[in-house]
């Protein structure tokens, strides 16, 4: 289950400068990025990354001013096997994406959801005040 939360608005003026959260990593675990494509819809934006492998009670969403964080972990189902891995391409452990967030944004109707194939999709509603609006115009 993916879990949203909402931080405290950050004071200082270079509040992307560093990630506003600490990650718990072992010495034997990888931080690493998460690959997401993000998709700006009229409506909404929508961010996409496989999370092939992940524990989907560790998914974690966050919000901080316009910065969307996606964290999570993904188990290296050998542990630390390193003297008896032939190739390791996979990368394993603790992940945390920032998301600056192209437009303001709906918070209370984000949602997110991990599918059967592990993929995260998580759909950020944009606030109506941002989207164009056609006035039909009569002629009499």
């Amino acid at each position: 289950m993916a879990v949203f939360t909402k931080s405290p608005l950050s004071t200082g003026s270079n509040s992307h400068a560093s990630h506003a959260f600490d990650m718990e990593t072992s010495s034997k675990s990888a931080h690493f990025e998460l690959t997401v494509d993000v998709y700006n819809f009229p409506e909404k934006i929508c961010l996409v990354a496989p999370v092939a492998g992940v524990d989907r009670d560790s998914i974690a969403l966050s919000l901080k001013d316009d910065v969307l964080y996606i964290r999570g972990h993904i188990e290296n189902p050998y542990g630390d096997s390193g003297e008896y891995a032939h190739t390791e391409e996979c990368t394993w452990g603790a992940f945390e994406r920032p998301i600056i967030l192209p437009k303001e944004v709906a918070l209370k109707d984000i949602s997110a959801k991990v599918t059967k194939e592990y993929i995260l999709i998580v759909t950020v509603p944009k606030l109506e005040k941002d989207m164009e609006k056609v006035i039909r115009v009569e002629i009499e």
